[in-house]
C-alpha cells in the first residue's frame, strides 16, 4: 500500500471542527498514512494535545469575534472584509506549503482558501445553505458566495447520513445539484468508546460551554446562576483556560479543557448535559445516547435551527438563553434514542485514498 500524506486543517471558531476531525486522523494514522495538522488558536492546540505525535503548522486564523448583544449572524456579516481577507491568507499560505511538502491529500474543514488544483481537495462541512436570517437577500448572496467557494473543491464530504434519518436537516439536505458532495456519515470523537447510559451519574447536570467569546462568557455566566439556584452536584467545562470570573460554588466541579477522555468520563457520570446547540457536540451526544438540553447561541441562525429540528425529532430538548435565564432549567421530555453508524466515514477515506494513489 503506498503511503499518502494528508493535510487535516480544522476551522477555529470553538473546539468543534477540531473535534470532529479526531476520527478521521485516528483511522488515517491507523491505515498507515502520514497526517499533517494545519491548525490555529486554541482549536489547534487540543489537537496538538491529543496527537502530539504528529507535525503541525501555524494557520491564519479568522478572528471573528460576535458581538454582545446583536445577532452572531451580524457580527459575521460586518466582519465580511476580514473573512474573506483570511480566505486569501489560507490560499498563499497554501501555495508556500506546498512548496516544501508533498501533499496528496487536503481535508479542509470550513477552511474555504485551502483548495489546490493540484492536489485531491476535500471540504467537511454540515452547512450548504443559509438558513433563518432576517432578510431574503442576505440569505441569498450568502448562500451564493458559500457555493462559489465551495466549487474550488473536488468534493464536499457531509458529515451526516443521506436519508430521512439525518442530523442536519435542512443544512443539507437535499443536496445541492451544483455541488459534487458525499454523504460519508455521523463523526464524533467518541466513535470508539461504549455509550453512557450504563455508567453510575455523579452529576445530576454537565454544563459544557463553548463557542467563540463574548457568547461563551455569557452563556457561562447564566449557567452559573442557574446552578446556584440547585443544591445538587453539577460539573461545568468552560471551554477556556481564562482564570474564573466567579466565586468557588460548593457543589460545582471546575474543569477549564477536556480532552477526550476526560469529556468522556464527565458527560458519561452526568445526567443530564446542558450545552450549545453546535453540529460538532450535537453529534458526541447522539454517538453517547447522552441526554441534553440544547441552548443555541443567540442570533446564530444554523444553531437555532438544529436545536428546533432536532427538538421535532425528539432526539434533545432546546431552550433559548433567554427563556434559560428567565425561566431555569426545563423538564427533560424527549427522547428517541436512534441508532446512528459512526464509522461509515471510513469507507469515504478508503476510496478517497484509493483514489489519490491511482
Amino acid at each position: 500500500m503506498k503511503v499518502s500524506t494528508v493535510l487535516v486543517a480544522p476551522l477555529d471558531w470553538g473546539l468543534g471542527h477540531a473535534s470532529r476531525s479526531y476520527p478521521l486522523i485516528n483511522e488515517l494514522q491507523q491505515m498507515g498514512h502520514r497526517v499533517i495538522l494545519g491548525v490555529s488558536g486554541q482549536s489547534g492546540e487540543w489537537l496538538k494535545k491529543e496527537f502530539p505525535n504528529l507535525i503541525s503548522y501555524p494557520l491564519p486564523s479568522y478572528s471573528i469575534r460576535y458581538s454582545r448583544n446583536g445577532p452572531a449572524w451580524f457580527s459575521v456579516l460586518l466582519q465580511a472584509n476580514r473573512f474573506l481577507q483570511s480566505i486569501n491568507e489560507e490560499k498563499k499560505w497554501l501555495s508556500q506549503f506546498l512548496k516544501q511538502e508533498k501533499i496528496d491529500i487536503i481535508l479542509s474543514d470550513n477552511r474555504y482558501g485551502l483548495s489546490h488544483p493540484d492536489v485531491k481537495s476535500i471540504l467537511i462541512t454540515h452547512q450548504l445553505r443559509i438558513l433563518g436570517l432576517s432578510f431574503s437577500f442576505i440569505n441569498r448572496w450568502m448562500e451564493r458566495l458559500l457555493h462559489k467557494f465551495i466549487k474550488s473543491f473536488n468534493e464536499v464530504w457531509i458529515p451526516d447520513t443521506e436519508g430521512e434519518s439525518n442530523l442536519s436537516g435542512q443544512l443539507t439536505h437535499p443536496s445541492p445539484h451544483n455541488v459534487q458532495t458525499r454523504y460519508i456519515g455521523l463523526l464524533s470523537r467518541f466513535y470508539l468508546h461504549e455509550k453512557g447510559n450504563k455508567y453510575i451519574k455523579k452529576y445530576r447536570y454537565a454544563f459544557v460551554i463553548s463557542g467563540p467569546d463574548p457568547r461563551r462568557t455569557a452563556f457561562e455566566k447564566i449557567c452559573i446562576n442557574l446552578i446556584k439556584q440547585t443544591s445538587e452536584p453539577c460539573v461545568m467545562i468552560r471551554g477556556t483556560e481564562k482564570a474564573e470570573p466567579f466565586k468557588p460554588v460548593s457543589h460545582l466541579t471546575i474543569i477549564n479543557l477536556a480532552d477526550t477522555q476526560t469529556l468522556y468520563e464527565i458527560v458519561t457520570q452526568s445526567e443530564i448535559i446542558i450545552s450549545r446547540s453546535g453540529y460538532s457536540s450535537i453529534m458526541d451526544w447522539v454517538c453517547l445516547g447522552i441526554k441534553a438540553i440544547l441552548v443555541p447561541t443567540p442570533g446564530q441562525p444554523e444553531q437555532i435551527y438544529l436545536a428546533g429540528y432536532l427538538q421535532s425529532q425528539q432526539l434533545f430538548s432546546s431552550i433559548s438563553e433567554q427563556d434559560l435565564k428567565a425561566k431555569g432549567i426545563p423538564v427533560l421530555t424527549q427522547h428517541d434514542s436512534k441508532s446512528f453508524n459512526f464509522n461509515a466515514f471510513k469507507e469515504s477515506l478508503r476510496t478517497c485514498l484509493s483514489f489519490a494513489n491511482s
